[in-house]
């Protein structure tokens, strides 16, 4: 006589099956990447996100998203997809100046002391008629962001790459 084998299915995960926090950052990030979209503002190309979907703005204007059942500032959930998950009071900053921006090059994790202290940079300036790109950024990792002035306002020393701002 015999035996039929029995036919196992693999396991299946169950509705109520906890996520791991790798996996709620990952469906978080998924949600933000798909509401983004490229914005240039003085030559510097941000990836830019935008309230739906999961993402609500505070009254600060800081976005923030649903990470399982807790709510994060969208740009650490990024920071975390793109670095793995911090930890600290640090902050995420962002070298372009524009709090909505989840392009991986314009964030870095550091105090929120540094991180203020970039609020007024002008990073590098640009001189309107004679295209000269100045670094005045003191800043380690110096800002991405490009203030434009006229020549009469700046006495031009030397001028720095453009492919260094993006």
């Amino acid at each position: 006589m015999a035996i039929s084998p029995t036919l196992q299915s693999p396991p299946r995960r169950s509705s109520r099956t906890m996520l791991t926090d790798q996996e709620k950052i990952q469906n978080a990030y998924n949600r933000i990447v798909s509401l983004a979209e490229p914005i240039t503002v003085n030559m510097v190309t941000c990836e830019v996100i935008s309230p739906g979907k999961g993402l609500s703005r505070k009254a600060n204007g800081t976005l923030y998203c649903s990470v399982g059942s807790a709510k994060k500032i969208a740009t650490r959930v990024a920071y975390e997809y793109y670095h793995g998950s911090t930890t600290g009071n640090d902050d995420v900053s962002h070298l372009c100046h524009n709090k909505d921006c989840i392009k991986e090059s314009h964030l870095v994790l550091e105090s929120h002391a540094d991180n203020m202290a970039r609020i007024n940079c002008p990073g590098y300036i640009l001189v309107a008629r004679t295209k000269a790109l100045i670094k005045v950024c003191g800043h380690n990792p110096p800002c991405k962001v490009v203030t434009r002035v006229k020549r009469r306002y700046i006495e031009i020393e030397g001028s720095e790459n453009l492919s260094d701002v993006e």
